[in-house]
């Protein structure tokens, strides 16, 4: 059985293809704001995914390492971030062993992310993409100001994110 779509999920695909955002990226800049993302809120792992109709695709990762950070993805079924993506807002979870919308992801019960923070990374049209997000394998609560952190560092990623529509 073939899926249908809404408008507007296939506008958001569209603009996801046209920067090209499924294709490994490794740029210094992205990178670097990645790193302060993870410093500055104290996690080992920051994220720039991109979430299409099947998977989550890591666009950009800094402290990702084994099976998932070769795949650079996973089911999106599996992802934290398609939550993002959904409410159109941040997602804050302090421990996902409890929370119901991501507890029986194997991302939880075979690799241990406890905790995640993203926020929507939002094309200039007014698409989101996909989510920045911050991760850890233990719970964390999170401080006043990370979300805003994330929102600010997300609007540079989207202004490099947007060179490339350009090139």
């Amino acid at each position: 059985m073939i899926e249908m779509f809404s408008a507007e999920e296939i506008e958001r695909l569209k603009e996801i293809g046209a920067l090209s955002l499924t294709l490994v990226n490794e740029d210094p800049e992205i990178t670097a704001i990645l790193d302060e993302a993870k410093e500055k809120v104290g996690l080992p792992v920051a994220l720039l995914s991109v979430v299409t109709d099947g998977a989550q695709y890591f666009f950009e990762k800094s402290g990702l390492g084994g099976w998932i950070g070769d795949a650079r993805g996973t089911p999106v079924e599996w992802s934290f971030c398609q939550h993002v993506v959904a409410s159109e807002s941040h997602i804050e979870v302090t421990d996902a062993s409890t929370d119901e919308r991501v507890k029986d992801s194997p991302l939880v019960s075979n690799d241990s992310v406890l905790c995640y923070l993203g926020v929507p990374l939002r094309s200039k049209n007014g698409q989101i993409l996909g989510s920045f997000c911050v991760l850890g394998t233990s719970a964390h609560e999170f401080k006043d100001g990370d979300k805003e952190l994330l929102e600010a560092l997300s609007a540079k990623l989207t202004g490099l994110i947007e060179k490339r529509r350009e090139d």
